[in-house]
């Protein structure tokens, strides 16, 4: 037998989780246009570490020759102490 009561029952709960899932979905899209203001916010200033971090790098590049330049020339000049020295 059809029953009607119930089958009002099941279609309001039906409603009640389908506005329920519209709702989640409402709130996550604010959430995520909210985000993408932030990200063009702080866009600039992503950019202007990322140019800092790529100079830095090129600062520690040169420091590295540099640093390798003094270590050869004072092995070469251990080298040459030691020859006098023998």
């Amino acid at each position: 037998m059809f029953n009607l009561e119930n089958f009002s029952r099941e279609i309001d709960n039906a409603r009640a989780r389908v506005e329920r899932g519209l709702k989640k979905l409402e709130e996550t899209n604010v959430l995520v246009e909210e985000m993408q203001l932030e990200l063009v916010a702080l866009e600039p200033q992503l950019k202007k570490k990322s140019d800092e971090t790529a100079k830095l790098m090129e600062t520690l590049a040169i420091d590295q020759e540099k640093a390798d330049e003094v270590e050869k020339a004072f092995l070469r000049n251990q080298i040459f102490s030691e020859d006098i020295i023998s």
